[in-house]
């Protein structure tokens, strides 16, 4: 409590950010937890391949757009990136996502 009033504790507050560090102890002690770090990381190359094969078809599907609606809607599809951003909010279902199948279908 003393270090958020004066300056001269910084020390004091950078030691306590080592306490996270514990965490670090504790996969090393507790087996159960260590198989379960060693399967998500062992996932990591299938999930980034997933990863990787979706930016590229999210790319494809973004430069047929620009090509379809390049002219009906220019602040959606105008190029590549908009094209992207305007797939990306339709895939994450975001609140613009009404807004651009509105103006696609009217």
């Amino acid at each position: 409590i003393c270090a958020l009033f004066t300056d001269s504790l910084h020390s004091v507050t950078e030691f306590r950010m080592f306490r996270s560090f514990r965490v670090v102890r504790l996969l090393r002690r507790v087996d159960s937890i260590r198989c379960i770090v060693a399967g998500m990381v062992a996932g990591i190359p299938g999930v980034s391949q997933a990863v990787c094969l979706l930016a590229l078809e999210m790319g494809v599907f973004s430069i047929i757009g620009v090509h379809m609606f390049r002219e009906s809607s220019y602040e959606l599809y105008g190029h590549f990136a908009r094209g992207v951003l305007t797939s990306l909010q339709i895939t994450l279902y975001d609140a613009a996502f009404s807004q651009v199948i509105r103006d696609l279908v009217l």
